[in-house]
């Protein structure tokens, strides 16, 4: 979608043509006037800033070239964006009946520069971009590898770097946890309840009178019986 309302459409035609060739990059090594000032002091250049048309915003936006399906995970890369492609359906993992094997997600990557979509990655559950958007982090199952973003892995072993998980340890104290769900929970209900008041009823009270008993009964428990204090059908107390 351009921001602005002179900016043609990034997937239509342009002017001067699209490139057939990726264009040379420029030389690092400029003249000494080229990198600093007539006074003497490095210049810098500075970022313009985007420029947004609200005005005909919702006209401006055009579809992807690519064929019609169900895509989810859209993320940002250097040269394009990725994306992934749901093909696995149902609790047999596969869109229709009669398929044979486990059916997996692909993930896609569009390229702004050929203006095509290519797979890099033909089977994953799930993927995500590096910062500088380079490279690439795919989960499929138990494995985890790093790869490029914009294109699949060769033959070449450098190519995908797995990454190995087994020497991975964490610490957990399950009272501390216990506490984070049920402040957790206080929270989401007094953000999201249907009613600003509670319909009369005391949060800041209830929660308080709850909050000791954490420390010897489940916090799902101790969770459901705070929220029953909002005497809705939705939120089920349990007798003490």
């Amino acid at each position: 979608m351009p921001l602005s309302a002179i900016e043609p459409a990034p997937f239509g035609p342009a002017a001067d043509g699209w490139p057939i060739s990726e264009p040379e990059e420029k030389d690092d090594d400029k003249d000494d006037k080229d990198d600093t000032g007539k006074d003497g002091s490095a210049s810098k250049d500075e970022e313009p800033s985007p420029v947004l048309d609200v005005d005909g915003f919702e006209d401006r936006m055009v579809p992807f070239p690519v064929p019609s399906g169900r895509y989810v995970a859209l993320q940002a890369t250097k040269e394009g964006l990725v994306w992934q492609s749901l093909r696995a359906q149902g609790e047999l993992g596969a869109l229709r009946a009669g398929v044979e094997g486990e059916v997996k997600d692909h993930i896609e990557h569009f390229s702004f520069k050929t203006r095509k979509a290519v797979t890099v990655v033909d089977a994953a559950d799930s993927a995500a971009v590096s910062g500088d958007g380079e490279r690439l982090v795919a989960r499929n199952g138990e494995d985890i590898w790093v790869q490029s973003a914009d294109q699949p892995p060769g033959d070449d072993d450098d190519a995908k770097v797995h990454v190995d998980l087994s020497r991975l340890r964490r610490d957990l104290e399950p009272r501390a946890e216990w506490r984070q769900m049920f402040e957790e929970n206080a929270r989401l209900m007094r953000d999201h309840f249907w009613r600003d008041d509670f319909d009369g009823t005391d949060w800041e009270a209830a929660v308080a009178r709850y909050r000791p008993c954490w420390t010897g009964w489940p916090a799902t428990t101790i969770s459901s019986m705070c929220c029953g204090s909002a005497s809705r059908s939705s939120t089920p107390r349990t007798p003490t």
